[in-house]
């Protein structure tokens, strides 16, 4: 911005003509242009010439960051590019580490497919429908990691709706992330037998089966639980009476205790469920005694 004192002419930044006599004292643009000069360059002063990037810098000739995915493919992208949409590539470029000082990163979490519509996203601000539909819970998870908010909000605009499309990955999502918006509209896919049995490597639930002892044997693709959140516990309870999946390695073992669960988390709001999960322990539970 510039400020034009009062008694003073406005002129043109291209060609010099008076633009008029400023009565008072006024702040304007840094350049102002007259109507003939903007209707014969055909831009709007500023914002135009920002939008006038040569597509070909953008190709793999002027290049200067690799990006290699999990299964070994590689993407050139554009460290100004990276640095300028994420925090995080950001610091990373800045604080001399071996990805800036080697001019390339090992994503270990993502395969070249699926970081092909993130760099997408980054150079030009949107992700179509396709990519959505393929890779919705790999985006989700890079713009966390990488913090790019407005294709956090994007993704969780088309998850939402579209939990069939990948009931595991946005559960992993409401559970790990936190994200609440997925929790409501997953629980009718995870309360299914025919979901957990056909992933086994995300539930498994086993009342033993001589019924002589009431444990939930939970294992996440292998990994074992340091905690286990509501939303899981709501899932085991719902399930364990009933459901029997053989063949799992057990990582970890957690004994239900009801009651807790409802002073911990007191806001739930399937009541109904949780009173009916009571009256199934309570029933396993008083068959152990016996």
């Amino acid at each position: 911005m510039q400020r034009v004192p009062a008694n003073s002419h406005l002129f043109c930044s291209s060609c010099d003509e008076d633009l008029g006599f400023i009565r008072r004292n006024v702040n304007v643009a840094q350049f102002v242009y007259c109507d003939e000069c903007v209707k014969a360059q055909k831009f709007e002063p500023n914002h135009a010439f920002l939008q006038t990037w040569d597509r070909d810098i953008f190709d793999e000739r002027f290049a200067d960051f690799s990006l290699e995915g999990s299964d070994g493919g590689i993407l050139r992208s554009h460290k100004v590019v990276l640095a300028g949409k994420s925090k995080v590539f950001k610091a990373m470029l800045q604080a001399g580490f071996s990805e800036s000082m080697n001019d390339k990163v090992k994503i270990t979490d993502m395969t070249a497919a699926e970081l092909r519509p993130f760099l997408n996203f980054l150079y030009t601000g949107g992700v179509n429908k396709k990519s959505l539909e393929r890779h919705g819970v790999a985006l989700y998870k890079a713009s966390h990691k990488y913090d790019v908010p407005h294709l956090t909000a994007i993704c969780v605009r088309f998850l939402e709706p579209n939990v069939f499309r990948d009931v595991r990955g946005v559960f992993e999502l409401a559970v790990n992330y936190g994200v609440k918006k997925f929790q409501k509209p997953v629980l009718p896919y995870i309360f299914s037998e025919g979901f957990v049995e056909s992933n086994p490597p995300l539930l498994v639930l086993k009342t033993m089966r001589e019924a002589y002892n009431f444990e939930c044997f939970a294992v996440y693709r292998k990994e074992k639980f340091r905690e286990v959140s509501f939303l899981m516990e709501l899932c085991l309870l719902r399930l364990a009476d009933h459901l029997s999946v053989e063949g799992v390695v057990v990582e970890r073992k957690n004994k239900v205790d009801v009651q807790n669960l409802r002073n911990h988390y007191n806001e739930v709001e399937d009541e109904d469920l949780l009173d009916d999960t009571e009256n199934k322990v309570a029933t396993k539970q008083r068959h152990v005694h016996d």
